[in-house]
C-alpha cells in the first residue's frame, strides 16, 4: 500500500493529512487557504503530486442521522470534479465529529483559540484518515481469515474424501 492523502474540505481552508507508506499511521500535513472551488481543485491536485499519494480520501460530513446535508453534497460534487483530473482512486469517508474531536483534544491541551483555528483542519483530516486506515486493516484481516477458513474447509474436505476412498477401496478388497 502506498501513501494515502486525507482531505478535510472547506470553502475557505483545506486540511491535509498523510499516511505512512505502509498505510498504518496518519500524520497531520498542512492547512491550505483557498479562494473558491477552482483554487481548491488546483491545490488538491498539487498536494496529490507533491506527496505522491496513491489514493485520496475526502472527509464526508454526514449528518448525525446518517443523511447527506449541503456540506456533504459539496464534497460529492468536488469528488466528481476531481475524478477526471487525478490519476488515483478517490474515496470518501465519514468524518462526523472529527473537527469537534480535534478541537476538544486541543482545548484539553490548552491550545489557544488562534492556534486551534490554524491547525484544526489538518488534525480533523488526520483523525478520519486514521479511522479509514484502521478500517482497511480490519477489512484485510477479515478477508484473510475468511480465505484461511475456506482453505481449512477445503483441506478437511479433501482429507474426508481421501479417507472415504481408502475405506471404499479396503471394503472392496474384503
Amino acid at each position: 500500500m502506498g501513501r494515502i492523502l486525507g482531505l478535510d474540505y472547506g470553502a475557505k481552508r483545506l486540511g491535509f493529512a498523510l499516511s505512512d507508506p505502509t498505510g498504518t499511521l496518519a500524520t497531520p500535513l498542512c492547512v491550505v487557504p483557498v479562494s473558491g472551488e477552482r483554487d481548491a481543485l488546483a491545490r488538491i491536485e498539487q498536494q496529490c503530486r507533491a506527496t505522491r499519494a496513491e489514493r485520496l480520501v475526502i472527509g464526508l460530513p454526514k449528518n448525525m442521522n446518517n443523511t447527506l446535508g449541503p456540506a456533504a453534497q459539496d464534497v460529492l460534487r468536488l469528488k466528481a470534479k476531481l475524478e477526471p483530473r487525478l490519476a488515483i482512486p478517490i474515496a470518501t469517508w465519514d468524518e462526523r465529529l472529527s473537527t469537534a474531536a480535534a478541537n476538544n483534544a486541543m482545548i484539553a491541551a490548552d491550545v489557544s483559540r488562534a492556534r486551534r483555528k490554524q491547525v484544526v483542519d489538518k488534525l480533523a483530516a488526520q483523525l478520519f484518515l486514521q479511522n479509514y486506515l484502521d478500517a482497511q486493516v480490519s477489512l484485510a484481516a477479515r478477508a484473510e481469515a475468511a480465505l484461511a477458513e475456506r482453505a481449512g474447509h477445503a483441506n478437511r474436505n479433501e482429507e474426508f474424501h481421501h479417507e472415504e476412498r481408502e475405506a471404499s477401496e479396503s471394503f472392496g478388497q474384503d
